[in-house]
């Protein structure tokens, strides 16, 4: 399924450092990422759990907890560290969107929808949210939404040829085949 590649990827690439601890070497949220990097995700989330525990930056080790949870095929586990993530630091975006996807593919369509407007309000630029939102408002049928949230994302990322498939194909479904044909040739 393609959302789901999406979320793989996303949740791959979002463990970020943490600063070094120049007494005691790599900081353990450093650990982690090193042991995720190599996709070794029970050591991985060992160490994330470590750096919850010692108070080393939470939002982001509860972030990074759920992204090997995710990975690890734990998505009730991970969706609850995301929501504690947002408990913690409601203005850090990215466990809204991580959050959304867990509800996406359990078609809690509503929830989906809030965590993603909520990651895009707190970043206008995010092209993961502006995509979920597309296809959210795709799935649920309100196809003026999608393509208004397509288009947002085109002109955001106009060399991303993703985004004039997902408006044509929204085009196809709502039997506009000229205006397919059109976002296409562009």
């Amino acid at each position: 399924m393609r959302l789901s590649l999406y979320a793989l990827v996303f949740a791959a690439a979002t463990a970020l450092p943490s600063p070094m601890h120049a007494e005691n070497g790599p900081s353990l949220l450093d650990r982690g990422n090193a042991a995720f990097s190599q996709q070794r995700y029970p050591q991985a989330l060992a160490q994330y759990r470590a750096a919850l525990e010692a108070g080393e930056n939470r939002p982001m080790a509860l972030f990074n907890m759920g992204n090997c949870l995710y990975l690890m095929k734990q998505s009730g586990r991970a969706l609850s560290a995301y929501e504690q993530a947002i408990r913690e630091a409601p203005a850090f975006p990215r466990p809204y969107l991580n959050a959304g996807g867990i509800y996406f593919s359990l078609d809690q369509l509503g929830l989906a929808l809030a965590r993603y407007h909520k990651a895009l309000e707190l970043d206008p630029e995010n092209t993961g949210a502006i995509k979920m939102l597309g296809e959210c408002y795709l799935k649920i049928g309100d196809k003026a939404q999608a393509l208004f949230y397509f288009d947002r994302g085109r002109r955001a990322d106009p060399a991303n040829a993703d985004w004039h498939y997902a408006m044509a194909e929204t085009y196809v479904k709502m039997e506009d085949y000229a205006s397919a044909q059109s976002v296409l040739r562009q």
